[in-house]
């Protein structure tokens, strides 16, 4: 197996030879699946495969198939978290790429996507007039940094504790005016909901809506290859893949194989885990 070091964010030692002065020592495996039925996806039932292979468990995955664990997971203040697996490409098949970490529930399972944390820096602003669910025009008292193709979010803080904020126009900023220093949003759609005069007001930007925490567009290499991710407390905005995004109380694995490959690409992965870890300086 190939130890890439390029995805590791922990400690690696091989034998005789120290390479970092922190270990990452397993605290709790929270997931170390083992069977197909570990896992939800868009499947059909012969998509995704698992054997046995010189003791180890290897699972298959034919196509383009979004993998999630069936069980969600704690996530806590002051915790360390570890997610590992080895991936190839299946022998005699096209290398495609996949994707490795975890979709983030905020309060009441309510999953959390990159819109809803991924803040413009600087747009804070309190709406002039009130705003209709039919709108496609916003009024704003100020708008120096706003650009267009982000969403107008309302009921924004400066202190980001609205994060993460469902509260988000369906439509994109299509164009932004200021004129006697008023700021005019228009709308690519009507806003969808309604909010009052005075409400503060935010833009921000899609990205990506999982957390590769573990992999990020990589091709699945022809050998066993291991990939790793170490996340460790929560970030204030954005979208970070070392700590995780605002709000989330609960996680669950995330694999997208065969990303925009060929229906014949076989993605393999064994020996995964998500482990609560714990650091020690030596």
């Amino acid at each position: 197996m190939t130890m890439n070091r390029k995805h590791f964010l922990t400690a690696v030692f091989f034998p005789g030879i120290l390479l970092c002065c922190i270990s990452l020592c397993a605290q709790e495996i929270l997931f170390s699946p083992e069977k197909v039925t570990d896992w939800l996806w868009n499947y059909t039932p012969d998509k995704v495969s698992v054997s046995e292979e010189n003791g180890t468990k290897v699972f298959r995955v034919y196509g383009y198939r979004q993998l999630f664990s069936v069980q969600k997971f704690p996530v806590e203040t002051g915790k360390a978290y570890r997610l590992s697996g080895e991936f190839r490409a299946g022998p005699g098949t096209i290398p495609a790429k996949f994707y490795f970490g975890f979709s983030q529930f905020a309060e009441k399972g309510r999953l959390i996507n990159s819109p809803q944390v991924n803040i413009l820096p600087g747009t804070d602003a309190v709406l002039l007039s009130d705003v209709a669910k039919s709108d496609t025009v916003v009024f704003l008292d100020s708008g120096a940094n706003w650009k267009k193709g982000g969403f107008v979010v309302f009921g924004a803080r400066k202190d980001l504790s609205d994060l993460p904020n469902f509260r988000i126009a369906k439509g994109t900023v299509s164009s932004v005016e200021i004129k006697d220093g008023v700021v005019k949003l228009t709308l690519s759609r009507p806003a969808g909901l309604e909010a009052g005069k005075g409400t503060g007001v935010r833009e921000h930007f899609p990205g990506g809506n999982y957390h590769y925490a573990g992999a990020l567009n990589e091709t699945a290499p022809r050998e066993w290859t291991g990939f790793e991710g170490i996340i460790s407390g929560f970030a204030s905005s954005g979208l970070p893949r070392e700590k995780w995004w605002p709000g989330a109380e609960s996680v669950s694995v995330l694999i997208l194989a065969n990303y925009r490959g060929p229906k014949e690409s076989v993605l393999e992965f064994r020996n995964l885990k998500f482990e609560m870890i714990k650091k020690e300086n030596h």
